[in-house]
């Protein structure tokens, strides 16, 4: 009986592992190997979340779908991204390798955005979500879920190490103020900061997987 109640307690966290490991067959295996397939990992990937979100009735509101609590979510969200943003835009400086954004690349912000809020909804909705479940301890659910989301940009060591910090940020966030759209633009933003702070060859384009190694 002891061990059909811990199955039953884990399982929030094996659809966690089975989701992750979805995502790692592309990273590093099927990513390029035909046309639209990074389509068919984001379409499968939403599908899964959409579905477990289902099963487990969560509500839209505690998915952080919501515009209610937008100041107060917007007012914490911007004050820890500035600070961040001042820290890394700071550190490129001192580096003397802080660039401006590329024009293309400014123009290219709504997809930025959108893949932004996907990857956030992902972590949110789905990942931390599904933890709170098996560990009652809010710290630890967040430093787990922030393990999952550095695990998946292996293995590039400082955007693993930053991911892993961000997401626990935005996990501890969230866990807060529940809002989907501020966690997005924070993604956004310090995305492309980073990404024109530190050198191309320690980031190396902040490629993940098998592209890391052909940079």
């Amino acid at each position: 009986m002891q061990l059909e109640t811990l199955i039953e307690r884990n399982k929030p966290e094996w659809e966690v592992t089975a989701f992750v490991f979805f995502l790692m067959s592309y990273i590093w295996g099927w990513q390029g190997a035909f046309r639209g397939s990074l389509l068919v990992v984001i379409g499968g990937g939403l599908l899964f979340i959409a579905v477990s979100n289902f099963v487990h009735r969560d509500k839209a509101r505690a998915l952080g779908l919501r515009v209610d609590n937008l100041p107060q979510s917007l007012l914490e969200v911007g004050a820890v991204t500035i600070v961040i943003l001042l820290v890394v835009a700071g550190s490129g400086w001192l580096l003397g390798t802080l660039r401006e954004p590329e024009w293309w690349k400014l123009r290219a912000v709504y997809w930025h955005y959108f893949w932004a809020f996907v990857q956030q909804y992902a972590l949110q909705a789905f990942v931390l979500t599904r933890l709170r479940e098996v560990y009652p301890d809010e710290n630890r659910a967040a430093l787990s879920a922030a393990g999952w989301f550095a695990f998946l940009h292996l293995p590039n060591p400082p955007l693993t190490v930053m991911t892993f910090v961000m997401g626990y940020v935005w996990c501890r966030l969230f866990q807060r103020y529940p809002n989907l759209f501020t966690l997005a633009l924070s993604h956004t933003i310090l995305a492309i900061v980073t990404s024109h702070s530190f050198p191309r060859v320690w980031m190396h384009s902040m490629k993940v997987g098998p592209g890391y190694f052909n940079f």
